[in-house]
C-alpha cells in the first residue's frame, strides 16, 4: 500500500518474546474508507472510470475479503479494524474495532498495535493493508509463520517498493511507516525483509486500475467480485488463476449502474 499517514510514536518496547508458529496473533487492519477512498483508482485507462461511490464499495469489498481470508487463518486470533467508516464495521467472533482518529494511516496502525498489546501483551502483532481482495488463510498463515521468527519483519508489494504487513513479537517496539517506498523505510527501522514468494496473494495490494485488473486476472473474493458484478466490471462466471479473464478494463466501460445488492 503506497498511501502516506501521519507519523506515529512507536508501539511497545521491553524485552522481545520469541515467536513460535503456534502463536495466536493479533492483527490489525485500518481502513480509511468514505468518499476518498482508493483515490488513485479514481484516474482513466481507455474508456474506464471509476467514480467516487464506486470507488467506496470497492475499497468496502476489498476491506471484506481481506478480514474474511484473516479470519479464516488459523494464527489469527484477534482483529483489530481501525476505522471511522460505518461501513466497515462486521460482526465475527475474531473481530474488535476501534475508531480511527483520522489522523493518517501509520497513526490508525499504531493505535491498533497499541490497542492489541493493551488487551493482551503476550501475543504478537501484525497489520495489513486493507487492499488484498486476492488474499487467502494460506498465503498469511506462511507469513505469520516466517514472521514468528524474527522480532520484526516486513512484506513487500509485488512492485518490490511498498509494504503489505509488518509484524512485531511481544516486546519488540514497532513504528508503523506506511507510505512512499516504505519497505525501504521499514527495513531501515530494523524490519526483517519476509522470504514471500512473488505470487502470494499477500503482495497483491490494489492502488491503481491496473492492480485491479491483475487481481480479477487471480481471482478476487465474493465481496469484491458482487461490487464488479453489479457495477459490470465482470461477469458473473468465476475467474480462475491464469485464464486470462477479464485482463483489461478499458473495453467499453461505462460507469452507469443501479444499486449493489452487496451494499
Amino acid at each position: 500500500m503506497t498511501n502516506g499517514g501521519s507519523p506515529a510514536n512507536a508501539s511497545g518496547g521491553g524485552p522481545i518474546i520469541p515467536g513460535n508458529q503456534n502463536a495466536s496473533w493479533a492483527l490489525i487492519v485500518p481502513f480509511k474508507g468514505g468518499s476518498g477512498a482508493k483515490s488513485r483508482l479514481r484516474g482513466s485507462a481507455g474508456t474506464v472510470t471509476i467514480d467516487p461511490p464506486l470507488r467506496r464499495e470497492l475499497a468496502l469489498g476489498f476491506l471484506r475479503d481481506t478480514v474474511a481470508a484473516a479470519a479464516a487463518a488459523a494464527s489469527v486470533g484477534r482483529i483489530i479494524i481501525v476505522s471511522s467508516d460505518p461501513g466497515a464495521v462486521m460482526s465475527h467472533p475474531k473481530i474488535r474495532m476501534l475508531e480511527d482518529q483520522g489522523l493518517g494511516l501509520n497513526a490508525a496502525v499504531d493505535a491498533g498495535i497499541e490497542f492489541a498489546r493493551s488487551l493482551d501483551r503476550a501475543i504478537p502483532v501484525a497489520a495489513i493493508t486493507a487492499d488484498l481482495p486476492c488474499l487467502t488463510a494460506a498465503d498469511l498463515d506462511y507469513a505469520l509463520e516466517c514472521a514468528g521468527h524474527q522480532p520484526l519483519t516486513v512484506v513487500q508489494d509485488r512492485n518490490g517498493t511498498g509494504t503489505t504487513m509488518i509484524s512485531a513479537l511481544p516486546g519488540a517496539r514497532v513504528r508503523p511507516l506506511f507510505g512512499y517506498r516504505s519497505r525501504d523505510a521499514h527495513i531501515a527501522a530494523a524490519h526483517h525483509l519476509s522470504p514471500i514468494p512473488h505470487g502470494s496473494t499477500l503482495r497483491a495490494d490494489v492502488d491503481t486500475v491496473d492492480d485491479l485488473a491483475a487481481a480479477i486476472r487471480v481471482g478476487v473474493g465474493e465481496n469484491t467480485r458482487a461490487v464488479l458484478i453489479c457495477s459490470r466490471f465482470q461477469s458473473s462466471q468465476p475467474a480462475r488463476a491464469g485464464d486470462g479473464a477479464f485482463p483489461r478494463l478499458s473495453e467499453n466501460l461505462i460507469v452507469q449502474r443501479k444499486s449493489c445488492p452487496a451494499f
